[in-house]
């Protein structure tokens, strides 16, 4: 038989091993079984419910799943295959299966891919924690975790361990199926960068309006045609735990739950109570000030910013007069924390700083942010060091 044969006939049972496991994978995917729990734990209770774990990628199969259009896919595929990372490549669908060289090329291969804006897949094979516990329909239980397959963006490398939610089934004390999976971002705070200085915006006047008593200041703000920036809302601890931000929102003024930050209804003033309510959870709001300003005063304008002032004082709002000065700085492209290096995309920030050298071409920062792998996808916030 013709080595080119042989070749087709590979790829074709490849194709089809794909196929037949997404298959099998279906909504609900059985994994095989890990641990020395005690399988035969009868007293256990069988519950289809919502776990949060930690996973680890144990390892990934040795192919990517890349779809997308274009001659920057084929010109990737060619270059990994002339670099011995990929062998070959067949049609699938619309897009294609590459066959790489072992599994320890999935990161830089599907990086090639998303160059070329494909989209890429890949087979990675999980590993729960020892013991999960599941939150059924009123039922919680814990059982044994399993090791399972599920398509995922290969981002991260083999052995990493990632945030995660899904659906599982325990049946006598062990995990025998799961869904629903949803790999969560990692939080990372307080991490060091030297940004590069864009750009110094002249020095502002803005009037901070306290947080309660940012609903009575809006009519006067307005009324004297000034900028508004209402905040309706409070900081928290940017790495609160999904228990602690799930267990507040059980108070009818709280409209919405994010990492870093609890929104509250605009009509909402009660500081003291929001206080200790959040600090019952331990998330040690902060409540930040509104600000009211003119935007593009002339100079026959100028004393508006004044005027205002006193307005607002005479309305019994404790408002207070700043002095600000924003700089655009660009970020490093890539900044490190942990022993760990993440990409910034070379992201552009304006923040407000307190001093600026004479001369200055960079600004120390801390940034709080969210990363999936090694890549920023949200800056939670950022400040002058």
């Amino acid at each position: 038989m013709k080595k080119d044969t042989i070749i087709r006939i590979f790829a074709l049972g490849l194709v089809a091993v794909f196929v037949i496991e997404m298959v099998a994978l279906g909504a609900l995917n059985t994994g095989g079984k890990t641990g020395n729990g005690d399988a035969g734990n009868s007293s256990a209770l069988d519950v289809t419910g919502n776990v949060v774990d930690n996973l680890t990628i144990t390892r990934y199969e040795p192919y990517l799943i890349v779809s997308g259009n274009g001659s920057g896919i084929d010109e990737a595929k060619q270059r990994l295959i002339d670099r011995g990372e990929a062998t070959y490549a067949i049609a699938s669908g619309n897009g294609i299966i590459v066959n790489l060289n072992g599994s320890k090329h999935i990161l830089s291969a599907a990086a090639e891919f998303e160059k070329a804006n494909a989209t890429v897949l890949a087979n990675a094979v999980i590993t729960m924690s020892e013991t999960v516990r599941i939150a059924g329909d009123g039922l919680t239980t814990e059982a044994q975790g399993s090791t399972f397959k599920w398509q995922i963006r290969p981002i991260y490398p083999e052995g990493s361990k990632v945030p995660a939610q899904f659906v599982a089934r325990s049946e006598g004390g062990m995990v025998v199926g799961m869904g629903s999976l949803t790999l969560l971002p990692d939080s990372v705070s307080g991490v060091f960068a030297e940004a590069e200085i864009d750009e110094v915006m002249p020095e502002a006047s803005l009037i901070n309006v306290p947080w309660a008593a940012r609903t009575s200041a809006r009519q006067i703000a307005k009324g004297a045609g000034a900028v508004y920036k209402e905040k309706s809302y409070v900081n928290v601890l940017p790495n609160a735990t999904q228990t602690q931000l799930d267990a507040i929102r059980i108070y009818d003024y709280i409209t919405g739950v994010q990492s870093g930050v609890v929104s509250m209804k605009n009509d909402f003033i009660d500081q003291e109570r929001a206080a200790n309510e959040l600090s019952l959870m331990k998330l040690a709001p902060v409540f930040p000030p509104s600000l009211a300003y003119f935007a593009n005063l002339s100079k026959e304008e100028a004393n508006k910013t004044a005027v205002l002032l006193s307005d607002l004082q005479a309305a019994g709002v404790n408002a207070t007069l700043i002095t600000e000065t924003k700089v655009r700085v660009r970020l490093p492209e890539k900044i490190s924390a942990n022993g760990k290096e993440y990409a910034t995309g070379g992201r552009v920030l304006e923040l407000t700083v307190d001093a600026l050298p004479a001369n200055a071409t960079t600004l120390n920062m801390t940034l709080d942010f969210e990363a999936a792998g090694s890549a920023i996808t949200r800056i939670i916030a950022f400040r002058q060091e």
